[in-house]
């Protein structure tokens, strides 16, 4: 009997033991990102049957459970996902929206001195210095046309860099995961328990992994999660990982496009659609719905103010009497804005006259002046300003837009990590109490030991 009790006593320190160590666990890793608390579960051992009846046999640990839910870690993740994608979206376009909107680094305000050059030549066509401010104000124009789409293409160069490296993030977090896919399989089958702490690492891995790309979890029968991005694209698969590359657009060598890269080596171009959500997705979204299109209103902008101030002064001569040439030099499609430039160097000329006064009138540069309040862009519908207006509004809205979306995308994700840590976190109130509990428990267990040993001594000195 006393040999019965010893090993009852060694059972309840060996349980105290454990639940001290995983109550230590806890504390020491109440700050790590990704940790979930762990609670001992453990029951009664089976009891004897000595014949009067069963005595119990004290306790066994059964394992060490790790508590989390898989529900509220999905919360996370798609909230997680959410706010990385506007916050990449929101932090581009707002660059675009401070250098639309700026008073003075704006395209507005050139265009206003540009035709207020034209206006003040019209009062006195004939004097040099007034030509002079004229093509003055032209160079201006021009220069900020030219600097506004640099910036522009400094942009996308930028999203160019930030695409490549989070590409990169993305195949680092998805040969890890596949990695401790391998690990994780390998230690359950050879131990037959739970290895948390390797649980712990990836799903937090999931939830970094979201932060750049939406990522769906499919977890397996065999513990294994298989990972799938975009429509259904494989990125993880049991301890097999794909990888993503980047090749050059084959319509713009300039930009940046996300492909699969095969096992024999090829390359697999799939649509953007195919990479949304997270870092990733709010770089291509950014870049197709609102950097392009900015792109393309700037070159249109340059390519129609260039094109009918031309038209209308070639309608007239200049101080020599010759007719008018090209006032700008029109841009291609192809560099647009970029190419945007004054074409005559001379303030001579300037074609302010028409052919039919001489070349002293005014009425050319009174109908060049004009053009700052005609319809002649976006189909009849726009003056320069005007389209220019547009550009900046749809910017703008879109930037408020998301400025309130990434907030009430901030609130989400604070409240569902709210949930999980309320769920899965570790409390260090509990977990202070879970020492002192398993404190008492262990000492309890060493005096049930102790009588054990001295009734064992009695017995043996009765034998004597």
């Amino acid at each position: 009997m006393a040999t019965n009790i010893l090993g009852i006593g060694q059972s309840a320190l060996a349980a105290a033991q454990v639940g001290l160590s995983t109550t230590g666990h806890n504390i020491a890793n109440a700050a790590t990102p990704g940790f979930n608390r762990q609670v001992v579960v453990q029951g009664a051992a089976k009891a004897q049957d000595f014949g009067f009846g069963f005595l119990g046999q004290g306790t066994e640990v059964s394992t060490v459970k790790r508590i989390y839910s898989e529900f509220l870690g999905s919360q996370v993740r798609s909230a997680q996902t959410s706010k990385s994608g506007l916050d990449s979206y929101y932090t581009q376009i707002k660059q675009i929206d401070n250098m639309l909107a700026d008073p003075d680094s704006g395209l507005s305000p050139a265009l206003q001195n540009f035709f207020s050059g034209i206006q003040e030549l019209s009062t006195d066509p004939s004097s040099m210095p007034a030509r002079q401010a004229a093509l003055s104000s032209a160079e201006s124009l021009a220069s900020r046309m030219q600097s506004m789409a640099g910036r522009l293409d400094e942009i996308g160069q930028g999203v160019n860099s930030q695409i490549t490296s989070s590409v990169n993030a993305i195949n680092s977090y998805a040969r890890q995961i596949a990695q401790l896919n391998d690990t994780i399989g390998r230690v359950q089958n050879s131990t037959g328990q739970p290895p948390n702490d390797l649980f712990d690492q990836r799903d937090q891995l999931i939830l970094d992994l979201n932060k750049e790309i939406k990522a769906t979890v499919v977890k397996q029968g065999n513990g294994d999660y298989n990972i799938f991005i975009g429509n259904g694209q494989p990125l993880v698969v049991g301890t097999t990982s794909s990888t993503l590359t980047t090749v050059a657009s084959p319509i713009n060598p300039e930009k940046i496009e996300v492909a699969y890269l095969n096992s024999n080596g090829s390359v697999a171009s799939v649509g953007e659609s195919s990479f949304t959500g997270g870092n990733l997705g709010g770089l291509l979204e950014f870049r197709s719905q609102s950097l392009e299109p900015a792109q393309a209103s700037l070159d249109n902008l340059a390519i129609g103010l260039a094109t009918t101030f031309n038209d209308q002064h070639k309608a007239g001569l200049d101080l020599n009497g010759n007719p008018g040439g090209d006032f700008f030099v029109v841009p291609t499609a192809a560099t647009g804005a970029a190419d945007f430039a004054v074409a005559i160097t001379d303030p001579a000329a300037i074609a302010a006259a028409d052919s039919d006064g001489g070349v002293g009138n005014n009425r050319n540069a009174l109908l060049l002046a004009a053009l700052q309040t005609t319809n002649t862009m976006n189909g009849g519908t726009a003056t320069y300003q005007g389209a220019y207006s547009q550009l900046v509004n749809q910017v703008g809205n879109k930037t408020r837009e998301l400025e309130m979306t990434s907030s009430a995308a901030d609130k989400l994700l604070s409240e569902s990590t709210l949930s999980l840590q309320n769920e899965s976190g570790v409390n260090l109130d509990e977990e202070a109490a879970n020492l002192l509990r398993y404190q008492q428990a262990y000492q309890a267990a060493g005096k049930v030991m102790q009588i054990a040993s001295q009734m064992f001594d009695v017995l043996l000195s009765l034998g004597q």
